[in-house]
């Protein structure tokens, strides 16, 4: 069955994550990859069907998003002992073989995703530069089981519109994926 994005309440302001980069173990903050016009922190992982379907146009939206100046992370924050091919090791590999130029980071503790109430794969939420979520949700209609081609439509119309200086038409568009693999004991309460 998929799980559904939630929507961030709408006080809810970015906290400085701390991040650990897959395969190269080089650790930063989320303000330290702030773009001029905000950042995307997008959960996904290896494996799940729904971010294998987006997979070979995400490396096009994260340029594109980055020309917008926006930074970027990816985070994966399944468990690797239960699921293997979304250990730090295989990230690496993954993030090569789509030619993702942006931080894949793995949430060891899942931490960062239940600071980000992660839910699913994938799932993208933009900020603002003060750290306010400015986009919560999917990638685009698109997904494995539709025969939609995936374009990355909603995440960039949101990220065009917040950068020409306009709020997004639709902040919320919740996205349809795999739940996040929790570590047993460590499942979240909301």
């Amino acid at each position: 069955m998929a799980a559904l994005s939630l929507p961030l309440a709408p006080d809810f302001i970015l906290p400085d994550l701390k991040f650990t980069e897959a395969g190269t173990g080089r650790s930063f903050r989320s303000h330290e990859q702030m773009g001029k016009t905000g950042l995307l922190l997008g959960i996904i992982c290896n494996h799940c069907p729904y971010v294998i379907h987006i997979a070979p146009t995400l490396s096009k939206v994260l340029n594109a998003l980055q020309e917008l100046g926006y930074g970027a992370v990816l985070v994966s924050a399944n468990d690797p002992i239960a699921y293997p091919q979304d250990s730090p090791e295989r990230m690496r590999e993954w993030a090569s073989h789509y030619s993702i130029s942006v931080p894949y980071a793995f949430d060891a503790d899942q931490s960062q995703a239940k600071a980000l109430f992660g839910s699913c794969t994938p799932e993208f939420t933009l900020f603002s530069t003060d750290g306010k979520c400015i986009y919560r949700g999917r990638f685009d209609e698109s997904n494995h089981k539709n025969g939609l081609q995936a374009t990355g439509s909603d995440l960039l119309n949101a990220a065009k519109a917040w950068a020409g200086g306009k709020n997004p038409e639709n902040p919320f568009l919740p996205s349809t994926g795999c739940g996040i693999k929790w570590k047993p004991g460590n499942e979240p309460e909301y």
